[in-house]
């Protein structure tokens, strides 16, 4: 959360591979990168970082370099709390929700150029791809389709998920891939969506504005993390029920408690 170099880590040692000043690649950046929840996605190989942040473009930084590599302009408007951004498989096409005008946006990454756009029916906050890259689901606010899903080979819409939910602002897969859990920030739930029968299998209460999710390997859990609270709340993913939460420390700053756009 402080200023200067977010760090690339390496998944098994933890060991830090790179890192990046943000002040190179946006002139201007908040005190605290959570204010307007910058994301990055890495390639595999780790030698390209592609972030978002409360601009009008894509930004793909070279990470042996520490330098901007291009610039890839999507946004009509500089978004503001951009969360979606996602990587396909093959690393030839990168997907990134432009909330304010209800469409993703789809970029060939080989050629670092815009593509085309897809239309949303709500607000497009996160975005998914599934293991084998044929299917991303997009969840949305403001709307009655709660989670559109893609064809990532055709670009068609093969389903919808239809509930209505106040600020969805994250989503995670179960291991098969049947089931999605949603964060909604206000009113605070944490909604379990079986996609197979289109219907909720249970909505548990999370903590104090529920930011993100994420399972534990096993897919026994959901971890969610809230956004003006310092504990993170524990699921039983099956059933619903709350588990024993995790407390950390107190933030060095007081937390202020703003709903986010975009």
């Amino acid at each position: 959360r402080e200023r200067g170099f977010p760090p690339v880590l390496a998944w098994g040692s933890l060991a830090i591979l790179a890192s990046v000043d943000l002040s190179t690649v946006y002139p201007s950046y908040p005190d605290y990168f959570d204010q307007d929840a910058f994301r990055l996605v890495v390639t595999r190989d780790g030698a390209t970082a592609y972030l978002v942040g409360a601009s009008t473009e894509v930004v793909a930084v070279d990470l042996a370099r520490r330098q901007v590599a291009a610039r890839i302009p999507f946004a009509a408007n500089p978004l503001h709390g951009p969360r979606g951004l996602a990587l396909s498989p093959d690393e030839r096409t990168l997907f990134v929700s432009d909330s304010p005008s209800r469409r993703v946006a789809v970029i060939d990454t080989a050629t670092r150029t815009l593509s085309t756009f897809l239309a949303m029916d709500g607000l497009p906050t996160q975005v998914r791809i599934t293991r084998d890259g044929t299917r991303m689901l997009v969840l949305q606010r403001a709307t009655t389709n709660m989670i559109t899903i893609v064809d990532t080979g055709t670009l068609a819409v093969v389903k919808k998920a239809h509930l209505s939910v106040g600020h969805a602002l994250d989503l995670e897969l179960s291991p098969d891939e049947r089931r999605v859990f949603v964060v909604d920030f206000d009113p605070n739930y944490l909604i379990a969506y079986d996609l197979d029968v289109d219907r909720p299998a249970w909505i548990g209460s999370a903590v104090l504005d529920p930011f993100n999710a994420v399972r534990s390997p096993d897919g026994q859990r959901i971890y969610v993390t809230g956004f003006s609270s310092d504990t993170i709340a524990v699921f039983d993913a099956t059933t619903g029920e709350e588990l024993e939460p995790i407390r950390l420390a107190a933030a060095p700053r007081v937390a202020r408690r703003r709903l986010p756009r975009g």
